[in-house]
């Protein structure tokens, strides 16, 4: 566990370092542009991270599985093979935006005068930037760079705060096409860091010494066998919001497609906070792990040290998402949180649903993380649609949080079938505790548009309480050892 909680520092500390310079952005567009405008821009988003996995072949994580599982030159020729696939599917990417622009911007955007098809064509600026970025962090990431990996991360957050207050002046006058260059510049940032660190490390070598397309028919061959359940289902998920935010600007408009990104934001952004820390280190493990019970005991662990955190967490949120709106974004947003309550319930079922999900992809059973993935997708999409025609947006809120109950279900069985990872009584008992604590706090709270600090403060402590009670005595004394970075602790530990 030690590790877990080291990496989870090392990731967690610097993605709340964005998240913070990321907040600072969001405001300053929230204020200037209102709802209208931030749907643009999300939009604009959910494009890019549709063209994005359709770029890299939806290969990021078979880019990590590939580095974490293989050695020696057959790594060198994956490594090499994996980045003229990214390079030619950025190209072919690209084009396929400039061909059909005037199709792309009458169903995405709903409108295909000159300046949405422009905005259309410039999109291939960040999504070739973003693919490569894509390529260099996920070779931090193999190489088990977490702590660089992380201060990329953030770098791109800076840079998005340097540039967003001129960039959204331009924005505000009607000069849409600045958001383009915001995500390119922040992007660049990211890129620029990353070589440097992997060129430090020499883990470029083998692409410089012989820098011409060369494809490796093994390494093409594993990519192509990682990679096509994630690109069919990167495209599912990628492409299930975008027609949700496409939808709703075409029902709704554009201030309504802005009211559902928040909620999305919220949800999506601390989660994926803690996600993101355990994954940089849980995904290249388990990949390199052969032995049954090591791999029962790093899921188990890990599954645990998520309750511990996202207890606590998740109540917190629940219990301040009002603040929480009016602070990173404004007053007018308010109306997201019908969807949010909704879907804070849902993310305490995503968080164990996608720790239990790993092992499918570490360990390969693609056909299973395809079909699991698509059905997810489906029931989302199916179910948020007839929300919008109806002219429910909190249909979207209750849809995310039913598909979740029925994926983790799945995924519990899922792993006590397939590898025999047994779900402890205790665990069971902590799991219980801590959704009974969610939805007592989350239907105490249902309607609450103003923060009640007396009462948030009860229910975090009590979700601390819990959290701390489900600990080891040595757990205990770890955990705080590595928060107060002692001796032996996390501020000692070289990035």
């Amino acid at each position: 566990m030690r590790e877990i909680i080291k990496a989870i520092f090392k990731t967690g500390s610097a993605s709340i370092v964005s998240i913070i310079l990321g907040v600072i952005s969001t405001k300053i567009l929230a204020v200037a542009l209102g709802s209208s405008g931030m749907g643009l821009y999300s939009i604009i988003n959910q494009t890019l991270s549709t063209a994005t996995t359709a770029g890299t072949m939806g290969g990021q994580t078979a880019l990590v599985q590939g580095l974490a599982s293989k050695k020696g030159n057959e790594r060198d020729k994956y490594l090499i093979t994996v980045f003229w696939i990214f390079i030619f599917g950025a190209m072919a990417t690209s084009l396929f935006f400039w061909i059909f622009s005037p199709l792309i911007a009458q169903t995405v955007f709903a409108s295909n005068d000159e300046e949405t098809i422009s905005l259309v064509r410039w999109i291939t600026l960040p999504l070739t930037l973003t693919i490569i970025y894509s390529y260099f962090t996920n070779l931090l990431n193999g190489f088990k760079a977490i702590g660089r990996l992380a201060i990329a991360q953030v770098i791109v957050s800076f840079v998005t705060l340097l540039f967003v207050y001129p960039l959204f002046i331009l924005a505000s006058s009607g000069h849409t096409i600045s958001f383009i260059f915001l995500i390119s510049v922040s992007t660049m940032g990211g890129i620029i860091f990353s070589i440097i660190v992997a060129h430090k490390e020499k883990w470029l070598n083998p692409l410089i010494k012989d820098f011409i397309p060369k494809i490796d028919r093994g390494a093409m061959k594993h990519f192509y066998y990682m990679s096509r359940a994630r690109l069919a289902t990167g495209l599912v998920t990628s492409g299930t919001l975008l027609v949700i935010r496409a939808m709703i600007i075409q029902y709704e408009g554009f201030s309504s497609a802005g009211i559902f990104d928040v909620a999305w934001a919220l949800s999506m952004t601390y989660i994926m906070l803690l996600l993101s820390s355990f994954g940089t280190y849980y995904l290249p493990t388990l990949s390199g792990i052969e032995d049954p019970q090591s791999r029962i005991t790093l899921v188990q662990e890990t599954l645990k040290m998520s309750l511990i955190i996202v207890i606590p967490l998740i109540i917190t949120i629940i219990e301040l998402k009002p603040l929480v709106i009016a602070i990173l974004y404004t007053h007018e947003f308010i109306k997201s949180l019908e969807i949010v309550r909704w879907m804070l319930i849902g993310d305490y079922l995503k968080v164990s649903s996608w720790i239990l999900s790993i092992p499918m992809v570490a360990y390969a059973d693609m056909k299973s993380f395809f079909w699991s993935e698509i059905i997810w997708n489906a029931g989302f999409l199916m179910i948020s649609c007839l929300a919008i025609y109806y002219n429910h947006l909190e249909g979207i809120g209750i849809s995310f949080l039913l598909m979740y109950a029925i994926y983790l279900v799945y995924m519990k069985i899922y792993c006590e079938v397939r590898f025999q990872i047994p779900i402890t009584k205790k665990m069971t008992l902590h799991w219980v505790a801590g959704l009974a604590l969610v939805l007592a706090a989350s239907f105490y709270d249902w309607n609450t548009t103003v923060v009640s600090y007396s009462h948030a403060a009860v229910w975090i402590t009590c979700g601390c309480l819990v959290s701390w009670i489900s600990l080891e005595k040595d757990e205990k004394y770890e955990l705080v050892k590595l928060i107060f970075g002692t001796k032996n602790g996390i501020k000692r530990q070289k990035f």
